[in-house]
């Protein structure tokens, strides 16, 4: 009977979900906690799977017979490549298309409406922003452009709703002459084009993997190019941009917002007090701010648990993995 270790709570909290999905037999080692490696050392020599958010050379041993690392998330940017066992595979997992799409979409309405300020102001009796006394109106989402740096399954879920919000999109993506394979974008450029999409956007949206090319890539001088009243939405990784200057340029209302799901440092347990980053977002008010939490929900996490599943069972079985990442060296004869 092969065996697979769940490591660390996100992974053992889904124990019971995992063992009713599984078609195939397998013995499951459960190891909450993942600030401890001495338990996984010892259980790692008999695993066959690790499931983890996470593989780092420390976590390994000297006998090891690991055939699949597989991660709980599409991003793989906490798991060493180069560390990974020989004959070893790293897959992924996606499923958060959708919710995050739908989050995006919620926060270009909840920015452009401004739901969080007015929602204070009505508590303590001021009516801003009214019809009924002639106040300062917002804008609309149709026929604005939305921006996406990145077209991969979250960027074409936005423009499938963008599209359907009457926006116009333009998009990124490292292949621009490729086939859209689903919705269209009305411009596609490629990465030479990050100036043009930029002065173009009403609202940017980053949702691009983070790697040697995109990690920082939107500094000072990029930043500079969105229009005033443009808004920025981030659901990718917090290090694609530049944090100081993300924060000036919100301070100084050199853009008009953003909705930030991802950040710059995260807390070691939930219980853990944390502000998200060493610049203080917290106090601008022209920020909505949300704890990396755009995909989480139910469906996605049941959907995510059903391919990891579907995953072990092909191992199980000798079939071909899916959604594999990387790939350890061939076992040495």
């Amino acid at each position: 009977m092969p065996t697979v270790i769940l490591f660390g709570p996100t992974a053992c909290n889904n124990e019971t979900r995992l063992r009713s999905l599984l078609k195939n037999a397998w013995q499951i080692i459960a190891l909450p906690d993942d600030t401890r490696l001495e338990p996984l050392h010892r259980a790692l020599p008999q695993a066959d799977a690790l499931i983890s958010l996470m593989w780092q050379p420390e976590m390994a041993v000297a006998e090891i017979r690991l055939r699949l690392i597989q991660a709980l998330g599409a991003g793989v940017d906490a798991y060493d490549t180069k560390a990974l066992p020989d004959g070893c595979a790293l897959c992924n997992v996606y499923e958060h298309e959708a919710p995050i799409a739908e989050y995006v979409l919620g926060a270009m309405v909840a920015l452009t409406a401004r739901f969080v300020f007015h929602d204070r102001q009505l508590r303590q009796g001021r009516w801003d922003g009214t019809g009924r006394r002639d106040g300062a109106p917002h804008a609309e989402l149709a026929g604005k452009t939305v921006g996406l740096i990145g077209y991969g399954g979250i960027g074409r879920e936005v423009a499938k709703r963008a599209q359907a919000f009457d926006m116009k999109v333009h998009a990124l993506r490292a292949h621009p002459h490729s086939s859209s394979n689903g919705t269209a974008p009305d411009w596609v450029g490629g990465a030479a084009q990050l100036p043009e999409l930029l002065r173009a956007s009403d609202f940017l949206v980053v949702c691009c993997s983070l790697n040697t090319e995109t990690r920082g890539l939107l500094d000072r001088t990029q930043l500079a190019r969105l229009k005033p009243s443009a808004y920025l939405i981030n659901v990718a990784r917090a290090e694609i941009i530049d944090e100081q200057a993300l924060f000036e340029m919100l301070k100084e209302h050199r853009v008009a917002g953003a909705a930030l799901d991802v950040w710059y440092r995260y807390p070691a347990t939930i219980e853990q007090m944390l502000l998200p980053a060493e610049w203080p977002f917290h106090q601008l008010d022209n920020v909505l701010m949300t704890p990396h939490l755009s995909a989480w929900t139910d469906a996605m996490i049941e959907r995510r648990w059903q391919k990891i599943a579907a995953n072990l069972d092909a191992l199980a079985a000798g079939a071909e993995l899916h959604n594999v990442v990387a790939h350890g060296a061939e076992r040495r004869v």
